[in-house]
């Protein structure tokens, strides 16, 4: 029998009671709160029921990943990661459990690193940084992506301008005024929001970089928008700085704060890379 952990936070363990007590019976699932960080150095599966949140749990709970395959039910806030992998919301099951291990293919998807710190979809600093809230949002529940626009206006209204330097690969640092800016692999944040201008997720070598001139904000909140048609691959357009690289260097005099996945950090300066391992997640 596999071995079997399990990641969740308290509130979806309630919501979904029958799962969880089938889980422990049948498999002697254990929590990942009962385990520490190195020794899963055995071939086991996670099963992580939540969000983006509970995944940035687990991502910087965990020191290997090597023998680690996830079985992702998304069921949190805005579950943005899963739908780059076409992952639906999903209420767990152990019968959807047992047939995702015996039938569906894996995919090994790359872990990103800000600092010290992982995460794997998307990474917004400054005003972007403000639109997704940590933690249960009812505004976000209710409206779904339309609570983005909303909030991103507000956060927008009352932004503070920052100076950023920022250097990628091995090219010239350069400076920019701007409100904010996004780091991303996956296509979505907000609830559904596509926050890249290309059409598919960045799940290779490279990751990309996106902010804007304060001067051309009208015009970048016209490019955003533009971003939400799949037809459309917007890598030149002059309003907006769109970068696809390897390696990212963010600087300011002043501590920016970021959400990693949601989750909140800020530092003065950024460094962003892919940490060079990989989480194998289920395709169901």
């Amino acid at each position: 029998m596999k071995r079997i952990v399990y990641c969740s936070s308290y509130e979806k363990m309630e919501e979904f009671p029958d799962f969880f007590k089938g889980l422990k019976k049948k498999h002697d699932a254990e929590s990942l709160d009962q385990i520490k960080p190195d020794q899963l150095l055995t071939e086991t599966i996670v099963v992580i029921v939540g969000g983006d949140g509970t995944l940035n749990y687990f991502l910087n709970h965990i020191s290997n990943f090597a023998h680690i395959k996830v079985v992702y039910f998304p069921c949190g806030t805005a579950n943005d990661f899963s739908k780059s992998l076409k992952l639906n919301a999903t209420e767990p099951s152990l019968e959807l459990l047992e047939s995702i291990l015996n039938s569906s293919p894996l995919v090994n998807i790359p872990v990103m690193r800000c600092n010290d710190k992982r995460f794997i979809n998307v990474a917004t600093g400054g005003a972007p940084g403000r639109v997704t809230k940590s933690g249960s949002d009812l505004l976000k529940k209710i409206t779904g992506s339309i609570s983005y626009y909303v909030n991103a206006l507000e956060g927008l209204i009352s932004a503070n301008e920052v100076t950023l330097t920022y250097k990628s690969n091995n090219s010239e640092e350069k400076e920019i005024k701007t409100y904010g800016f996004i780091v991303s692999q996956g296509l979505f944040a907000g609830g559904g929001v596509k926050v890249t201008p290309s059409l598919l997720p960045s799940f290779q070598e490279e990751f990309f970089f996106l902010t804007a001139d304060t001067e051309h904000l009208t015009e970048s909140l016209g490019v955003i928008l533009k971003i939400q048609n799949f037809n459309q691959v917007l890598y030149n357009d002059p309003t907006m700085e769109a970068i696809s690289t390897k390696s990212l260097t963010v600087k300011s005099k002043s501590e920016i704060p970021l959400k990693l996945d949601g989750e909140e950090y800020s530092a003065q300066v950024f460094k962003f890379e892919k940490e060079g391992s990989s989480l194998s997640f289920y395709l169901y």
